[in-house]
């Protein structure tokens, strides 16, 4: 209904934008490559105002998962030159989303204080990760959970619990592999690939802090196969990972080896995923008998820490590594 919308000959450019918009956020669900064609139409269409604030910050998510940062830029500096007035919902949505990035793109960040307990769920979450206050945050992530379930009337469904799954594993809480397996096991309406794709990464994750190298490299492999390495996007560095990781502490360095042959999007290193990536490559060059570059992976993921202000407990150990 979205495409055949989308090609009627009708409607105004905001309305246009508005349903194409739509259309790649469901796409999103399903294969994430699938909504890059039309992301140039719907910069073009955010670049003429002719898109909601919401939708802009939507589109930017987007742009950013193809690592597409020039134009994500762009497009925020727009909505902070805007200057939303204060206490309206573009303004709420503006300060949720540089909390988001501030975690996970934050060299496009701009951390604004706003007073502690404001904002939605996925943004307090993000917030508490960022400062090193996962450990006052673990109630939250577990209400989050229990009211958990993507659903197609949410911009970006997967967000609050995906943080929230963050949370547990960034404190070691005992029951994050359990949360894992209960969301995979459970599933939901509507399915989304996407969603398990992402779901079968933190339960690697998961499993590599407990030791579980079997069970991570499984995981992981799951979650590539359940969208495509290049669907990933700059978050490939997670699920990619932990495969090398797993792989690599199990001796089995020629696998490992291979994985790290894969390509990668370049500005993943600009992200908290390419933290993940880095640490294990890292750990492969260590163990295979290149302390050097090893060293020059572990450094270089403090250095990435620090300059983005999230060199906190959880995130990847690379000062033990090094």
């Amino acid at each position: 209904a979205l495409e055949a919308a989308l090609r009627a000959p009708v409607g105004s450019g905001a309305e246009r934008a508005a349903i194409e918009s739509r259309l790649i956020q469901v796409r999103r669900l399903f294969d994430p490559a699938t909504a890059e064609r039309h992301l140039t139409a719907l910069t073009t269409a955010a670049r003429a105002g002719e898109l909601a604030p919401a939708r802009t910050l939507d589109l930017v998510r987007q742009l950013l998962w193809q690592g597409r940062t020039a134009e994500a830029g762009e497009l925020l500096d727009r909505l902070r030159t805007a200057r939303p007035e204060a206490h309206s919902e573009a303004a709420a949505l503006l300060e949720d989303t540089e909390k988001w990035l501030a975690w996970t793109h934050p060299t496009l960040a701009r951390r604004t204080p706003r007073p502690t307990g404001q904002g939605r769920p996925a943004a307090l979450l993000a917030d508490a990760l960022v400062n090193g206050r996962a450990h006052e945050a673990v109630g939250q992530a577990h209400q989050v959970l229990k009211d958990r379930g993507p659903s197609y009337d949410l911009s970006w469904p997967e967000e609050p619990a995906l943080l929230a799954l963050g949370v547990l594993l960034c404190t070691d809480s005992p029951d994050a592999a359990a949360w894992c397996d209960r969301l995979l096991r459970e599933g939901h309406t509507p399915y989304s690939p996407t969603w398990m794709a992402m779901l079968s990464a933190m339960r690697s994750e998961a499993a590599l802090r407990l030791g579980d190298l079997t069970g991570a490299a499984d995981h992981a492999q799951q979650a590539l196969n359940h969208i495509h390495p290049a669907a990933w996007g700059v978050a490939v560095g997670g699920p990619l990972g932990s495969l090398v990781l797993a792989t690599t502490r199990m001796g089995h360095y020629d696998e490992a080896g291979a994985y790290l042959t894969h390509a990668v999007p370049k500005h993943m290193f600009d992200t908290r995923y390419g933290l993940h990536y880095l640490h294990a490559r890292g750990q492969y060059h260590l163990l295979t008998g290149h302390p050097h570059a090893a060293l020059a992976d572990f450094l270089a993921c403090g250095d990435r820490m620090r300059a983005w202000g999230i060199d906190v407990p959880g995130v990847v150990p690379w000062r033990t590594s090094a």
